[in-house]
């Protein structure tokens, strides 16, 4: 009779699973004996004593990687080539690595996620609870001159989610760009100034660019944070559409500019077509031929936009 399921390491892959001891008997009469080695995911192996083992082929060392080394939080792909890499000790292409990626997610292992653009992968025992960002505070500031802009971003949130936050989407309305020097970018969290490698282009089209802010520390459950950025771009058109990545608690824009040029300031809601007025406005003169308005509107939703134009 077999013996009774028991845990140990699987003498294939290495990996933690329960194993059993069968028997066979072959056409001859000869009697085998043979190890069944089961992981929780479902991956069965199986290991004859005295057997000769090959060597383990790539993607056992991929499965290995995703169950011992990859943390819960998001990975972008060149994270886990990266990982990869350093886990085998030799290099691997990118072909294989995203082959070895959708082998784990059928095994389910790993899970994929789209986000502003942005392909994210996660560990698939990880919680299915979704990452909730609370964005409490939003305030933008333009200085619009003839040919350029300047701009910048205060962003105070709070992770409401079960799972690190590593990565913040801010918009910057501008584009077509080809690469993140265009935009002139600077960003701090609360630990200090971002480097521009944790900054990266999600996407670009036609007067709108997001961005993916890498925040200098990962921000657990129930911890909150802020982010500043600054962007300077060139600009011709007579309109600027700030497009809202997240769901807002309160949303300030503040806006300077030559007094001769009224400007005017609605937020468009997510039909693409009703528009609102500011909850408030305050508008006056300052120095230099300069005016300024400052509008503010309440509770904004994911994907409103509010539509600057002169």
């Amino acid at each position: 009779m077999p013996r009774k399921p028991a845990e140990s390491l699987c003498k294939i892959c290495g990996a933690n699973a329960t194993v059993k001891v069968n028997y066979a008997t072959g056409s001859g009469g000869t009697v085998y004996l043979y190890e069944i080695y089961t992981h929780k995911n479902g991956t069965v192996h199986y290991f004859r004593p005295g057997k000769v083992l090959q060597k383990r082929d790539a993607f056992s060392d991929f499965e290995e990687m995703l169950r011992t080394k990859m943390k819960d939080g998001e990975y972008r792909f060149k994270d886990i080539k990266k990982l990869f890499e350093s886990f085998r000790g030799s290099s691997a292409s990118n072909t294989m690595v995203q082959r070895y990626i959708e082998k784990g997610m059928r095994a389910k292992l790993i899970r994929k996620s789209v986000e502003d653009g942005m392909i994210l992968y996660f560990k698939g025992n990880q919680r299915d609870s979704p990452k909730v960002v609370k964005i409490q505070e939003t305030s933008v500031s333009y200085h619009i001159s003839d040919s350029a802009v300047a701009m910048s971003i205060l962003l105070k949130f709070l992770n409401e989610g079960e799972s690190l936050l590593n990565r913040i989407p801010i918009n910057i309305p501008t584009g077509i760009i080809d690469t993140i020097s265009e935009l002139n970018i600077e960003s701090f969290d609360k630990f200090g100034k971002i480097s521009e490698g944790n900054v990266e282009i999600a996407f670009s089209f036609t007067g709108q660019t997001g961005i993916g802010v890498g925040l200098r520390r990962s921000l657990g459950p129930s911890e909150s944070d802020f982010l500043f950025v600054t962007s300077r771009f060139t600009f011709s058109e007579h309109s600027l559409k700030f497009a809202l990545p997240l769901d807002t608690g309160s949303l300030r824009i503040h806006i300077t500019k030559e007094w001769e040029k009224p400007v005017h300031v609605r937020k468009r809601l997510l039909d693409g077509i009703k528009e609102t007025n500011p909850d408030s406005v305050r508008k006056g003169f300052l120095s230099d031929g300069l005016s300024f308005a400052e509008v503010e509107f309440g509770k904004s939703s994911k994907g409103e936009a509010v539509v600057v134009s002169w």
